[in-house]
């Protein structure tokens, strides 16, 4: 049975760069994103920022030979993680009875896996957007406590 795996964003992979930037494109589709960007990058704007490293650490996850998701690490110790949707769906259909009602194994095991790689991390946040049912509890699934809501205010969108 294939496990999950973990790889070091590469940024002179070609392939890193097109997966995660599909999977950041992906998310500019929904209303309740977690994203501070309401405009979504191109892929060299993409691929410029990436080289910069601005995160602690960065992984693309692979369920077996299928890459499905990235997760990083801020060096302000927020942690988030994205899946591609379409790759998630093939995984869950091409091993069903394996994954049988244990769906949070695709944020905890991906998860645990960096903790490992990292034990310096102990104190991470998620900011995830309070009306993203799903990326909400996938970090409760995780182990994340809600410790605030934080709420903006624009007075253009009154």
């Amino acid at each position: 049975m294939p496990d999950f795996q973990l790889f070091p964003l590469d940024v002179n992979n070609e392939f890193h760069l097109k997966l995660t930037y599909s999977i950041h494109k992906e998310r500019y589709r929904f209303k309740n994103i977690n994203i501070n960007n309401s405009i979504c990058p191109t892929y060299q704007t993409h691929v410029d920022y990436l080289k910069t490293k601005p995160y602690y650490c960065f992984y693309v996850v692979s369920f077996g030979n299928i890459f499905f998701a990235m997760q990083y690490v801020t060096y302000n110790n927020v942690y988030a993680a994205y899946c591609k949707t379409s790759r998630l769906k093939r995984i869950s259909k091409k091993y069903y009875s394996y994954l049988n009602n244990r769906s949070s194994i695709f944020c905890q095991r991906p998860f645990q896996m960096m903790l490992d790689l990292h034990p310096e991390l102990v104190n991470l946040k998620a900011e995830v957007n309070i009306k993203n049912r799903i990326s909400l509890s996938s970090a409760k699934n995780i182990g994340f406590k809600e410790l605030y809501t934080v709420l903006s205010f624009n007075k253009n969108e009154k």
